[in-house]
């Protein structure tokens, strides 16, 4: 049986075979400049996590991240460093 993990805070000596790890990607809009939308990536927990941390942490490489998991916003933004 599969055991969820929180992928934000779980160390890396507690990862077991069988593990599902979770967190949320959060997209969000900042502005258009230069005629692009600019955008921020932010790691998140899941809801009912056992930590709340709700705005998360920002991503790193968010462009390589856009391009994949929000490929319509990675057509139209860039990241708002």
């Amino acid at each position: 049986m599969a055991n969820l993990v929180n992928a934000y805070t779980v160390h890396s000596q507690d990862i077991k075979p069988g593990d599902e790890m979770c967190f949320v990607v959060k997209a969000i809009v900042t502005s258009r400049r230069d005629g692009k939308l600019r955008y921020r990536l932010y790691r998140c927990q899941w809801e009912g996590a056992e930590d709340d941390i709700p705005q998360g942490s920002r991503m790193n490489y968010e462009e390589t991240v856009c391009i994949e998991l929000f490929p319509s916003l990675a057509k139209v933004g860039k990241p708002d460093y």
